[in-house]
């Protein structure tokens, strides 16, 4: 894995502080980053919501950058 980088563009839904319909909507070129992105998301842990966005679902995107070295 050294010298690996890239950085994946992952859309997903927020709702009460659980996240759903995670996708990747500009992909790194490289597969395994991307499902790690996907990954990352899926497992993050999110905040609950302030109370204006209880119950409200949120369309979010977000980049997830790797830089993966020997050197770290």
């Amino acid at each position: 894995m050294g010298g690996m980088s890239g950085r994946t563009r992952v859309a997903f839904h927020y709702r009460d502080g659980a996240v759903s319909d995670i996708t990747v909507v500009i992909s790194s070129g490289i597969g395994m980053l991307d499902r790690a992105a996907l990954a990352a998301v899926r497992d993050a842990n999110c905040p609950k919501p302030e109370p204006a966005f209880a119950g409200k679902t949120l369309s979010e995107q977000l980049w997830v950058n790797f830089n993966l070295n020997d050197h770290e």
